[in-house]
């Protein structure tokens, strides 16, 4: 699950419990957000994608569905790892 341009995986915190029952869920929030330590980094889809590669792979998630709301949703999609991408679902 990936959270909007400025929010946090608390976002997420009526869904998780409900989707956990049927699927693995993975939230983790970008640096400079949430209870990650601040940075000066612009916030952008390019650094959001990479983010969410990057955790990705570290994690061994392979092909997934991606979820979540806003700019977190829409950064898969500029990703050079979109091939990894099964499905989406977007959050309002």
């Amino acid at each position: 699950m990936l959270h909007g341009g400025f929010g946090t995986v608390e976002d997420f915190s009526s869904q998780i419990p409900i989707l956990a029952k049927h699927f693995k869920v993975v939230a983790f929030e970008r640096p400079g957000h949430g209870h990650t330590a601040d940075n000066k980094e612009p916030v952008s889809f390019v650094t959001m994608s990479e983010y969410t590669s990057i955790s990705s792979k570290r994690w061994g998630l392979g092909r997934r569905t991606s979820s979540g709301g806003a700019m977190g949703q829409s950064s898969p999609f500029f990703s050079p790892f979109l091939d990894q991408i099964r499905s989406s679902a977007w959050f309002a």
